[in-house]
């Protein structure tokens, strides 16, 4: 992929190349020669250099939608009825309070 710089890759991040490429150059030291078998073929990789070791974190956000199941919104609508003909006879103020509301 680099024969004009003679294979030389040059600096990289990790990520930057395919997994198994990556994980050899990223798990072993400075000086390591090594095979790795990608999808692109056989790659002999002799890690030259490297920068000092850092700590990485990755980072991921899932989100997904949260819904009452129908017991709990049968529950809540009952809740909620019962406290409304409650309020309805009596002070709001402390059945609220005697509610937790």
């Amino acid at each position: 992929s680099n024969k004009e710089e003679g294979g030389d890759l040059g600096w990289f991040s990790p990520g930057m190349m395919v997994p198994a490429f990556n994980d050899f150059v990223f798990r072993n030291n400075e000086g390591t020669i090594g095979v790795v078998e990608t999808q692109f073929g056989y790659h002999v990789i002799n890690i030259q250099e490297q920068t000092e070791r850092e700590k990485a974190v990755k980072l991921a956000t899932i989100s997904r939608a949260i819904e009452p199941s129908e017991k709990s919104m049968n529950d809540l609508f009952a809740e909620v009825t019962n406290f409304e003909l409650k309020a309805k006879e009596g002070d709001f103020e402390q059945l609220a309070k005697s509610n937790g509301k």
